[in-house]
């Protein structure tokens, strides 16, 4: 660390010199500007002109040619969550077929990434979209309205036992998890780019808190899709109908109660938020007395039922997470 003098100049200014190896590093001339940028501690980050293009970050994976195709999907999505605008994937003699579906998926399953390159042993991928695009403000929203219809479809789908409608809401969890990757992704880039923090919206505190709430709500969508995988494990069994009458009931509510949270989070309603938890809490104990009468009722479907209430009780419980941090949040940024 080093320590720098604070100057007076012309009667009114502050100066401070900047470290030469750091400037000369940096590119830094005589004329060119620096961006000052007062961070959440009270501190000043000092960085190269604002405007100026960011180096590519570039991430090569020498793969075997025996790789199994799920290993590699891993590592191009932690590549892409970590913040790599180019990604190669190279093996010899050849790149195996698996290791080819692996790159093609994972260029489908993120957003902005496609295949710029492909030869006999190499795969280059890379993100194209300008990450400003989507804000985390947007992305928030974006998987919210997502989430909560999955959530409200899976629950009409035990009510009906439509289990068209459950298969149709399991194949839409990849878009809650493109959008959840994306935020990380954004996250991870904005901590490297105050510039980028700045155009996003995002401080270092700020931006920990939406990637907090993103994987919240991507796991609703989770359980989302064990309540629709549950109820075509029902089939046609017949439920009581008090049981089945009470379980669709609170599955309703937590749509409600989700869509209300969300929108007192990003309405900044502090007050509104504590009302929440209050009502997640009862909604809750709700949840274990119905789970008490499924398993004393032991019929044929008490396995999947009991799933399904339970699947009810933590999406309650996630969204009382995001009541959680929402209010961490509007602590914090509130005057």
């Amino acid at each position: 660390m080093e320590t720098r003098k604070v100057q007076l100049t012309g009667g009114s200014t502050f100066a401070v010199s900047l470290p030469k190896k750091w400037a000369v590093d940096a590119g830094i001339n005589k004329n060119d500007y620096v961006a000052i940028i007062p961070r959440d501690d009270g501190s000043l980050l000092i960085t190269p002109g604002v405007g100026r293009a960011q180096k590519l970050r570039r991430k090569s994976f020498d793969v075997a040619d025996d790789a199994q195709g799920d290993h590699v999907l891993r590592k191009l999505i932690g590549a892409y969550i970590t913040g790599y605008s180019e990604i190669e994937v190279r093996t010899k003699p050849r790149l195996s077929t698996e290791v080819r579906t692996a790159a093609r998926d994972f260029s489908r399953m993120t957003i902005g990434t496609e295949i710029i390159e492909e030869t006999t042993n190499l795969m280059v991928l890379k993100d194209l979209l300008d990450p400003t695009d989507l804000p985390f403000r947007r992305s928030t929203r974006r998987m919210h309205y997502i989430c909560r219809r999955m959530l409200f479809d899976a629950i009409q789908a035990f009510i009906k036992r439509d289990k068209e409608l459950a298969l149709d809401v399991t194949s839409r969890d990849v878009e809650v998890d493109r959008l959840n990757w994306l935020m990380a992704r954004q996250y991870h880039l904005a901590m490297r780019d105050p510039g980028l923090a700045e155009k996003l919206g995002a401080s270092r505190t700020t931006g920990l808190n939406y990637i907090l709430m993103s994987r919240l709500i991507e796991r609703i969508a989770d359980h989302s899709c064990k309540i629709c995988a549950n109820v075509r494990n029902l089939g046609n069994r017949r439920l009581p109908k008090e049981l089945s009458t009470a379980v669709g009931k609170l599955g309703e509510e937590s749509v409600a109660v989700f869509d209300k949270a969300l929108e007192t989070f990003l309405g900044e309603d502090l007050d509104g938020l504590n009302d929440i938890m209050d009502m997640v809490s009862r909604k809750i104990a709700d949840c274990e007395r119905l789970a008490e009468k499924t398993l004393a009722w032991g019929g044929k479907g008490d396995v999947p039922l009991s799933n399904i209430v339970e699947s009810t009780r933590r999406a309650y419980s996630y969204v009382a997470n995001i009541a959680e941090v929402a209010i961490n949040h509007l602590v914090d940024v509130s005057n």
